[in-house]
This record gives structure tokens, sequence and C-alpha cells, in this order.
């Protein structure tokens, strides 16, 4: 057998050759480093999970609660944060390393059940205040009503009136305001006073942390069936509840308007 010898010509490879391979060879590199169906691009392109971004900003947001608290409605925010983090947590730990975020869930967790938590914590602070208000004045209204009935309108008004409404009204304006009270035609004495049971309305005064009130009252007389409703106010300003006025019966004096002068 004859050994065929190479040609030269035919192994040496061209200028244009060596180029395209040197063109594929960039391009199996590009391929290795994107990792498709290796580990290593797996490590590299793990998606972060959408579920605990959202965790993530509704912790952030919980602050809204706390800024806004009397809005019952945002506490709303943080409940949904806290059921994204745990649906995140989840699925992240499902997605066999495709997916992260269970740190961005975590905080959003913990922002959520600290901001959250105490919100809820002022709020039933305040339930629980106003609920001790609103018997300490309807205690009042019927200790009212009882010393109306017994017509001992000096007790009613050095210990149950206001000082601010002892300023703006007398002891004899005061006496003679409730006798009328009395002598309603066809309605008789007054029986009884009591808190018609309705939600009542309390208000900050200022900075001090003082609170005025608002309720109605049922009074009771003697010759009609049906009871009368009597708005009263009230204020805790000299530390205990005391009746800071009757709109019905003693009307507040309307503010004038100051007068401006004409320009001509």
């Amino acid at each position: 057998m004859t050994q065929l010898e190479s040609d030269p010509n035919r192994d040496a490879k061209s200028p244009g050759d060596r180029q395209y391979d040197a063109e594929d060879d960039a391009l199996a590199h590009l391929h290795k480093m994107s990792g498709t169906g290796s580990a290593f691009g797996a490590a590299e392109y793990v998606a972060i999970n959408p579920v605990a971004i959202a965790a993530l900003i509704l912790g952030v947001a919980s602050a809204l609660t706390l800024a806004l608290r009397t809005a019952t409605v945002l506490i709303a925010i943080p409940l949904a944060g806290i059921i994204c983090a745990f649906v995140a947590m989840a699925q992240v730990r499902r997605s066999n390393g495709t997916q992260s975020g269970r740190g961005f869930a975590l905080i959003g967790l913990a922002l959520c059940v600290l901001l959250g938590g105490t919100v809820l914590g002022l709020q039933g602070l305040a339930f629980t205040a106003t609920r001790a208000d609103n018997r300490k004045c309807a205690a009042l209204i019927e200790r009212f009503g009882e010393v109306v009935r017994a017509q001992h309108y000096d007790d009613a008004y050095d210990l149950m009136m206001s000082e601010n409404f002892r300023q703006r009204i007398d002891r004899r304006t005061f006496t003679a305001g409730l006798q009328q009270m009395q002598n309603v035609p066809g309605f008789g004495t007054v029986e009884s006073m009591r808190w018609n049971g309705e939600s009542m309305h309390f208000d900050v005064v200022g900075e001090s942390n003082r609170k005025i009130g608002y309720a109605l009252a049922l009074v009771k007389f003697r010759k009609i069936a049906e009871p009368t409703r009597e708005p009263f106010e009230f204020t805790d300003r000299e530390g205990d509840w005391k009746i800071d006025n009757l709109t019905n019966i003693f009307a507040k004096p309307k503010r004038k308007k100051s007068a401006t002068p004409s320009v001509e």
C-alpha cells in the first residue's frame, strides 16, 4: 500500500478560516458563561420573588397606619404584608434555589408585625379609654337626673357643672333654667335622665390631652310616655368628668363677627 502524502496547501487554513474559528470559539465561550443547563448559570440568574418584594413594600407602607392610626381601614396594609411575607417564604423554599427574596420577606414581615401591632395596641387602649369615659358620663347623666328630680339645684351647680359653665352661667340663671324645664305645660316634672345608648363622641382639646364629650340623654317626664332628648356636653379639664353645657336649656352665645371697616 502506498502512503498518501498530505498536501500542505490543503491542510493549511486560510486567514478567513482562522477568523471564523475565532468567532466560533468566542460564541462557545459566551455560551459557557451563560451557564445554560449548568449549575453556574443557575447561581448567576436567581430571580427575586415578586411576592417578597410586595411584602417589603407593604411593610414600609405600614408606617401609614401608625401616622394615621385613627383610619382603621389602613390596618389592612400590615395584614396584607404578613400574608405576602408567608406566601413569599413558602414559594422561595419550594423553588429549589431558582428564587431568592427570603430576606426581603422577613424584613417586610417584621415591619408589618411591629407597626401593625403597635397600631392595634394603641387602638385597643383608645377603645378601652372610650368605654370608661362612656360609663362615667352615663353615670353623671343619671346622677344629674336624680338631683334635678329632687330639685337640689345648688348641688347640681356646685358638684356637677364645670368651672367653664359656672363662669358663663350664674347660679340664678341655672336654677331658673331647670325650674322652667320642670314646669313645661303638659310634660310634668322630670322623673329621670339616662344615656340613650348611642356612641358618645369625644374630642381632644389642643395639646393638653383634655377631652370634651357629646352625648344624648333621654329625659323622662311624668305626664308623657315617650322621653325627650337632651344634648349634653362634658369636659374633663378639671381632672374628672363634669357637665359643660345643656345646649337646649343654656344656649351658648354666638360669636359676634368683627366689623371690617369699609374702604372708600
